[in-house]
């Protein structure tokens, strides 16, 4: 599995932009021995159509995609989905119907850009939307897409939705958040897009689901308002979990990430706009 990162929030090149959002493009391999086919996947599309012309740039040509998976209903996430829609007519698109909620944080508006125009009934697109229920999603012998169990969150950031006709918002529990995972030989490489959920609850309740080992984390932690104190305590978690390899970025928080990175050292790398990497996975 090789990862190239479309949009992240820092690019170490002046040819790439770089904005607060994430997309990750995931190329799998052929594999007849456990039949999986080749698969070439975007995780998230940022909050524009950035990740589209860092792709260019990195001559990926995103009208070949397979598959569209989106980790959750915010515009840092979800802003470049009407543009992918335009440039590949073929992906499926994997989406929790609780992504299409209006989602707020400190009461604006934060969920997926012109979304009426993606559920008007005449968009085409819309037939290419699998609406994901389960906690367990597969979508190939090695890849699935994992929705952890709601709970409430120990810390809520403001974060606020309004659904089902509801006048008065209520917290968001991110019911909507899923990610993927990559398992082989009772081990998994989870990708996630910003862990809300808290990332050692989203380790814990992936291994529960799976019955696999996770090993690798990639995507963002959500830590860019932690303490000192929290991120110690973060560490220590970690460090008690199996996972090997953390490649991190985004909603992370550099601060943060410069504290984890003293704790775990090796176990975590910073990820940015450009950068192309292969899972760990094979290795341990």
């Amino acid at each position: 599995m090789k990862i190239t990162t479309l949009a992240d929030n820092y690019v170490a090149s002046g040819k790439m932009g770089a904005e607060h959002g994430l997309s990750l493009y995931i190329e799998i391999d052929e594999n007849p021995v456990l039949n999986q086919e080749k698969l070439n996947i975007l995780f998230d599309t940022g909050q524009s159509d950035l990740f589209y012309h860092n792709a260019k740039h990195l001559g990926i040509d995103l009208s070949q995609t397979d598959l569209l998976i989106i980790s959750h209903g915010h515009y840092d996430h979800t802003g470049g989905l009407a543009k992918f829609l335009e440039i590949n007519d073929k992906a499926t698109v994997y989406i929790r119907k609780e992504a299409f909620w209006h989602k707020m944080h400190n009461g604006k508006y934060i969920g997926i850009p012109n979304k009426e125009k993606l559920l008007q009934k005449d968009n085409p697109a819309k037939n290419r939307f699998i609406l994901t229920k389960s906690i367990f999603t597969p979508i190939s012998p090695l890849l699935s897409i994992i929705s952890t169990p709601n709970k409430s969150l120990t810390s809520a950031n403001n974060f606020s939705i309004k659904h089902d006709g509801k006048t008065e918002p209520a917290e968001d529990l991110f019911c909507d958040e899923q990610y993927l995972a990559f398992q082989i030989d009772g081990k998994t490489s989870l990708v996630t897009g910003c862990s809300h959920k808290g990332i050692i609850d989203i380790i814990s309740d992936t291994q529960h689901i799976t019955g696999n080992k996770v090993i690798e984390v990639i995507g963002g932690l959500h830590t860019s308002k932690y303490s000192a104190k929290e991120i110690r305590e973060l560490s220590q978690k970690m460090a008690s979990t199996h996972v090997k390899h953390i490649q991190t970025g985004h909603c992370t928080g550099i601060e943060q990430y410069a504290m984890l990175k003293e704790s775990l050292k090796d176990r975590i790398s910073y990820n940015y706009t450009g950068k192309s990497f292969h899972t760990k996975l094979m290795l341990n």
